[in-house]
């Protein structure tokens, strides 16, 4: 009777054995690495979102923003809603969001807020970083890896030390 180890060695099947594993473990890195460019673009997105809730107010900006307040609410809200980036024009809506905000944090009352510059870095830093993980992630998706590198190791946010929210005392 033979046995397994019986048949003759054949390097064909074995590395064809090799290759098939390789590229199941290589889906699963890469799916692996897109998963965290998603979750740089949702933790970007949130901290917009609670920058948006939180500073950028009709309360805090005064009455005369009430259209740039709202207008950033809606932009961030569909940004945070595609989450295939099937429907977004993602840098022209990040672009609309940043010139709401340096818009708000310039020319409304937040403006006297001594906590305005630190705070501002940090979205410039979450715009940043929204825009290159989608990048990064189209990367991983076309297999331009060597691009998504050069665009991953530009992503410089840290949300463990956000400054605070910009306030105004209102009244």
């Amino acid at each position: 009777m033979s046995t397994a180890n019986d048949r003759p060695h054949d390097p064909f099947e074995e590395a064809r054995a090799t290759a098939v594993s390789d590229i199941g473990e290589a889906e699963k890195r890469l799916k692996t690495a897109r998963a965290f460019c998603w979750q740089i673009r949702d933790g970007s997105l949130e901290w917009l979102a609670a920058a948006s809730r939180d500073t950028f107010t009709e309360e805090h900006c005064g009455p005369d923003f009430r259209d740039p307040v709202g207008q950033m609410r809606v932009l961030i809200d569909a940004l945070k809603s595609d989450e295939e980036q099937s429907s977004t024009d993602w840098p022209t809506e990040l672009d609309k969001i940043k010139s709401l905000t340096e818009d708000l944090a310039q020319n409304s009352r937040l403006a006297a807020s001594h906590e305005m510059t630190p705070f501002m870095q940090h979205v410039y830093n979450a715009l940043d970083a929204i825009i290159l993980a989608v990048t990064a992630r189209d990367q991983l998706g076309r297999l331009e890896f060597n691009q998504a590198i050069v665009t991953l190791r530009q992503v410089s946010v840290d949300f463990s030390k956000q400054p605070s929210f910009p306030r105004l005392k209102v009244g």
